[in-house]
């Protein structure tokens, strides 16, 4: 695999490391600023309560894209399996046998993200688990502004199962 722009490392070379775009969180934040800008100027004025809770609610997004282009999201592929951590700390660690085959999902149009299960033993101590589960029926979601599609990150991911993950799978 190439080094390129936020995928460092290989199967021949692990860890295989892959951190959030910023050049995507830009592009999102530069959105949300928009949405800010008007719901201030155009929104706020003629609308109480519902304009004041969106433009907070807009604000917050925005905080929380800022932070993320400071500390962006990674996910980390090894032999002994994968972890992933956001600024709010570790989502997921787990060895290969503890997930389940990754697959794509729409997030959004233009956006797809990947979803996986995990065991039984480690569903406990994945964070966030009922919120994913609620939302995608998924254990664990990777969505987000990362360098390769959605499509191109299950394909790694499910690569680096059948190459690293032992033959049988406790999902």
């Amino acid at each position: 695999m190439a080094s390129r722009d936020g995928v460092r490392g290989s199967f021949d070379r692990p860890p295989i490391s892959i951190a959030t775009s910023r050049g995507k969180l830009v592009m999102n934040l530069v959105g949300l600023a928009a949405f800010l800008a008007v719901a201030y100027f155009f929104v706020l004025p003629r609308l109480a309560v519902l304009a004041y809770i969106t433009f907070v609610w807009i604000g917050v997004m925005t905080l929380l894209g800022l932070i993320k282009m400071i500390s962006p999201d990674r996910l980390q592929l090894d032999p002994g399996g994968l972890r992933y951590n956001t600024f709010l700390g570790t989502v997921i660690e787990a060895p290969w046998s503890d997930v389940g085959p990754f697959r794509t999902w729409r997030v959004t149009e233009r956006t797809e993200g990947v979803l996986f299960d995990v065991s039984e033993k480690l569903r406990p101590k994945v964070r966030y688990q009922g919120l994913n589960k609620g939302m995608t029926r998924s254990d664990v979601s990777l969505a987000g502004a990362w360098p390769i599609s959605g499509s191109e990150l299950a394909a790694l991911l499910n690569e680096a199962k059948c190459k690293w993950g032992s033959k049988s799978s406790d999902v």
